[in-house]
């Protein structure tokens, strides 16, 4: 794990630095991947992060479109 700094005091940060809030790149809407769930991550090089209804949806979505969507294993 890497050493944190503060920048104004050059003392070393014994917490680890909170993620700061996500916006939604579908919604728009602040999130907490940490308090509330989601995903954030790379489709290429484009930064794409998902709040949990939206990221719900896409795999709600997914099921559908692969035919799997209530069906019992």
């Amino acid at each position: 794990m890497a050493k944190v700094y503060d920048i104004h005091t050059g003392m070393e940060v014994e917490q680890e630095p909170k993620m700061p809030d996500l916006e939604c790149s579908i919604c728009k809407s602040e999130f907490s991947i940490e308090e509330e769930g989601g995903t954030a991550g790379y489709f290429g090089m484009i930064l794409a992060s998902f709040c949990p209804f939206c990221l719900s949806s896409i795999v709600h979505m997914v099921e559908q479109l692969k035919g799997d969507y209530g069906e019992e294993e």
